[in-house]
């Protein structure tokens, strides 16, 4: 029925919202350790 259609083509909108949300979540990760090394790097260079 169009009841059960709408109700799967909600979830698969859904499961892409999670999908999306998880993939920033990993590239936040990936740029707050590049953010930590380049701290690290900087840090080390104002050493005399």
């Amino acid at each position: 029925s169009e009841v059960v259609f709408n109700q799967k083509v909600m979830a698969a909108k859904q499961e892409e919202i999670a999908a999306k949300q998880d993939d920033m979540a990993t590239k936040q990760d990936a740029m707050s350790a590049d953010l930590k090394a380049i701290l690290a790097i900087l840090s080390k260079n104002r050493k005399p």
